[in-house]
């Protein structure tokens, strides 16, 4: 029994043994792991570090064009204001122009009712032609028209026959590079 015993404690010792090599190399492996553990660390700071960097000057340039745009937009404001401001002052004098009733004189001369002028013809009589051109002077007087191109082009409206042949002839004179007939007088 107590070769048994011996045996025992033998196989004991052997197997302490084989647990103690075990363990040594186990604790190999996480002093490997420990190191590992350390450089992942450090991996992972450095790459935030990096990432924080990179993120930080993201955000410094985007301050900076948020500022400058702020910058434009309230000029930009500030120039809409003196705009508006003077669009006001501009509103008002109309208003006061308009209750002083400076405008209406002009206004109602333009509601008198003016009779159609008779047609010219191209008669070669100067007594007609001096009649149409007064009644037309007549006509713009009492229409208020004092614009130059505004009365030719209203004139030769009451032009036919010869004087509507003729006009159409000098239009097209006009188109081709001849003289314009810009005034009334």
């Amino acid at each position: 029994m107590l070769s048994l015993l011996e045996d025992r404690v033998v196989n004991l010792e052997e197997s302490v043994g084989n647990i103690k090599k075990t363990l040594e190399l186990v604790e190999g492996c996480t002093d490997g792991f420990d190191s590992m553990d350390e450089q992942l660390r450090h991996f992972v700071l450095d790459s935030l570090g990096a990432n924080a960097e990179n993120l930080n000057e993201l955000v410094s340039s985007t301050k900076e064009k948020l500022a400058e745009r702020d910058e434009n937009l309230e000029e930009m404001v500030l120039a809409m204001k003196k705009e508006i401001e003077e669009l006001k002052r501009e509103l008002m004098i109309y208003k006061a122009t308009l209750s002083n009733g400076m405008l209406s004189s002009k206004l109602k001369q333009q509601a008198i009712d003016v009779p159609k002028l008779e047609k010219f013809k191209g008669a070669r009589s100067a007594r007609d032609v001096d009649n149409f051109l007064w009644e037309m002077e007549q006509y713009f007087r009492a229409m208020g028209i004092k614009n130059d191109t505004i009365k030719v082009n209203t004139a030769s409206i009451y032009f036919t026959n010869v004087a509507l042949l003729w006009w159409c002839h000098r239009s097209t004179d006009e188109k081709r590079g001849g003289n314009a007939i810009g005034t009334w007088e």
